[in-house]
């Protein structure tokens, strides 16, 4: 690794704070650096920062064209992010065109990566139409190379009969792979099938440790999901006052049933002090993200 390649990945310690305080404006001047340089992961990862508008100027345009540039030199990311943003009237179709020849370029190669975000952008639809039988194909590609995210998103594939058989069998060993990989997302799905007995034999025990493995790794909804198996006493102890924990991470995570959920704590007084006007605020909250539920138990 040359020096201006050590620019970025510093830039990356940076972004996300790992080892040195969290800096966006000095991780864009270290992109900037590598960018200007040559180097083309730079240039991708200033773009997402100015897609952001993250210790940078919001400007979506600027973006656009640092993605071109990293995608001429075959970078995934910026090849990824151009076909992503198509159709914002600065992303044409020739350069949908050149992303996917590069994504299909690494797919070919033995690029796992590659294979999962071509898989994505078929599943989606995403400048190509829609084809769930392509995704399939390619997530399982992504998934044999290794890739976690290629495991997942066949295990959803299966699990609503796109592209391929509808199995909960299939999903769950899909997601079991997705999880030991580290994709959480396949912990969480996998967790609500041993809670449900879908696919595997019922076991709320084990739900429960994919629940908080889930949870641990940031997916909200997996602290909610545990805090359910506390609250009922099903597979760990009954304790209601962790539920009401893990709910609130839950629901300040972005989980609408989080919200919910903790919300009939408060106006019940199980796990939490009764608090009625908490509890209505907790509703609407849930309301305002689109779940029924939060709405029928508003009170004026």
């Amino acid at each position: 690794m040359n020096y201006l390649e050590a620019c970025h990945r510093l830039g990356l310690l940076y972004e996300v704070g790992k080892g040195v305080a969290v800096d966006e404006r000095r991780a864009a001047v270290l992109y900037e650096q590598s960018c200007s340089a040559g180097i083309a992961k730079g240039c991708s990862l200033l773009g997402m920062l100015h897609e952001r508008g993250r210790g940078v100027t919001q400007d979506l345009r600027r973006a656009v064209t640092l993605h071109k540039t990293a995608c001429a030199a075959d970078d995934v990311d910026g090849c990824t992010r151009l076909v992503m943003l198509y159709g914002n009237g600065w992303v044409g179709a020739e350069d949908v065109r050149r992303g996917m020849a590069s994504l299909e370029k690494a797919c070919a190669a033995g690029g796992a990566e590659g294979c999962f975000i071509l898989g994505r952008i078929h599943s989606r639809g995403l400048g190509v139409a829609k084809d769930d039988v392509q995704a399939a194909r390619l997530y399982a590609k992504a998934c044999s190379a290794g890739e976690p995210r290629g495991c997942f998103g066949l295990g959803v594939l299966h699990e609503n009969g796109r592209g391929v058989d509808r199995s909960d069998e299939q999903a769950a060993v899909f997601y079991e792979r997705a999880c030991e990989g580290g994709e959480p997302a396949g912990c969480f799905n996998l967790a609500s099938f041993y809670a449900g007995g879908r696919g595997v034999v019922e076991d709320p025990r084990r739900a429960a440790t994919l629940y908080e493995k889930s949870c641990d790794s940031g997916v909200p909804a997996g602290c909610s999901g545990l805090g359910v198996l506390h609250e009922r006493g099903w597979g760990v102890s009954k304790d209601e006052g962790r539920a009401a924990a893990l709910f609130e991470k839950g629901c300040e995570g972005g989980d609408p049933m989080g919200c919910f959920n903790l919300g009939v704590l408060y106006e019940t007084g199980r796990g939490v002090a009764m608090d009625a006007a908490r509890a209505n605020a907790l509703y609407e909250k849930t309301c305002a993200a689109g779940e029924s539920a939060g709405c029928g138990r508003r009170t004026p």
